[in-house]
């Protein structure tokens, strides 16, 4: 029994390991940044000795072989004449249809009979394990975009009391980045889970893009849009000026960004303890080689602009008849949508009293904002990037006490006021080519 002894009380230690769940859920050349986030992620993990068998990775990946991306195949996350194709070596498990809610969750609890698509890959975390998850998107309140439809806070944090439940995780830190990122948790994760989730913004503010036009060169050649998110970017860079990862703390790493993401408030959730944590637990405790981060300005753009900036930038540089449509288009679209909501507010709250258009309610009925969703598309078509922002007030009617049928109604009257040409579902981007 001596001689056993030792070797058993090891056992923990030699078991415990690192998984990762990276996620880009954008398409769109517009959302470069966002594909280009999540392969720099991965990147940064490969370079801290990250069991790459142990990341799972979600990415449209249409955003390389897009025609307007000038580097083929490639993706830069900052500019300059020294930066790294990210996109080299970047393995996907989930691209194009297969990155959508039903696999996320189903990867998150290591349910591969729930797969459809991808190559199948789950998480096979157990409870000596520590779980680092990376998504990357756009947002709104209670809610984070897939390509197809979205997920919902209550999904999310349901999923980790399953996860916790059946031991497939020590501990569990979650960046995320997103607008209104930190109402995925406010008030909703619980602190005596051992998850702790970092956002990039509060739960009602935006959150920025950055390296955008005209600080989007590579190479001297112009993306035309933003190379990466300013809160993904500064976590990711802290990462690559430190070559060892046990010698910074979880906390450490979020005092820095937070200081550096000025525009939007970087907050914290969850277990209080986690930030005690070293980072190594959760990207690698191996010992990268120091990366040198070019000093370089920041040109920042509010993320519900980027995509009518990137294609006012395009058409500025490449000025077609076919690239002027596609900035007239998006005009279009954003009008509409202000004028929709505007009138929906007015339809469900004729006294004006409940200020559904400049209440800042936090979601509490997940059931209804669900139900309101899928009526606002049913009625109006896709809701599109720009149009993430105005649902605030889908959030703030459900906690009026608006029922859905009134809200139909309400959906209904105000996307056939305006003639078909004008309908949101009608106004889609127009194709647009660089020359």
């Amino acid at each position: 029994m001596k001689s056993i002894l030792p070797i058993l009380l090891l056992l923990p230690l030699i078991s415990a390991d690192e998984y990762a769940v990276l996620v880009s859920g954008s398409t769109g050349y517009w959302n470069y940044r966002h594909q280009a986030d999540i392969c720099h992620a991965y990147q940064v993990l490969l370079s801290h000795g990250f069991n790459p068998a142990h990341i799972i990775l979600f990415s449209y990946d249409d955003v390389p072989s897009d025609p307007l991306n000038p580097f083929p195949g490639q993706l830069y996350n900052s500019p300059g004449n020294q930066s790294r194709d990210v996109n080299a070596g970047c393995v996907k498990d989930y691209t194009g249809e297969d990155v959508n809610v039903a696999n996320f969750l189903a990867v998150l609890k290591g349910n591969a009979t729930e797969i459809q698509g991808g190559n199948g890959k789950v998480l096979h975390s157990g409870p000596e394990d520590d779980v680092f998850i990376n998504f990357v998107d756009h947002g709104a309140p209670g809610l984070v975009s897939f390509p197809d439809t979205y997920l919902y806070a209550d999904q999310l944090n349901s999923t980790f009391a399953y996860m916790s439940q059946h031991q497939m995780y020590r501990s569990l830190l979650f960046y995320l980045e997103s607008c209104e990122s930190g109402s995925m948790f406010y008030e909703i994760l619980p602190t005596d889970m051992s998850v702790l989730a970092v956002t990039a913004a509060n739960y009602n503010e935006t959150s920025m893009a950055t390296y955008c036009y005209p600080n989007d060169t590579v190479n001297g050649v112009h993306l035309d849009t933003c190379l990466g998110d300013l809160f993904s970017v500064n976590w990711m860079e802290d990462c690559d000026k430190h070559p060892n990862l046990g010698q910074e703390t979880v906390y450490e790493q979020y005092l820095r960004v937070k200081r550096l993401t000025f525009e939007s408030d970087v907050m914290w959730y969850g277990n209080e303890s986690r930030l005690d944590s070293s980072l190594s637990s959760f990207m690698g405790s191996g010992i990268a080689q120091k990366s040198e981060i070019p000093l370089s300005s920041r040109v920042n753009w509010n993320s519900y602009d980027v995509k009518l900036q990137t294609l006012e930038t395009i058409y500025r540089n490449h000025p077609t008849e076919l690239n002027s449509q596609a900035v007239t288009t998006e005009i279009l679209y954003r009008q509409r949508v202000e004028e929709t909501f505007d009138l929906i507010s007015q339809y469900l709250d004729q006294s004006g009293e409940e200020r559904l258009l400049q209440g800042q309610l936090p979601v509490r009925d997940f059931e209804c904002l669900r139900g309101a969703v899928e009526a606002f598309q049913q009625e109006c078509g896709q809701i599109q990037d720009y149009a993430l922002q105005y649902l605030q007030i889908l959030v703030n009617a459900c906690e009026a006490g608006h029922s859905l049928a009134q809200m139909q109604g309400a959906f209904s009257q105000a996307c056939a006021d305006p003639p078909a040409e004008l309908r949101l579902e009608q106004l889609q981007v127009n194709p647009f080519i660089r020359l």
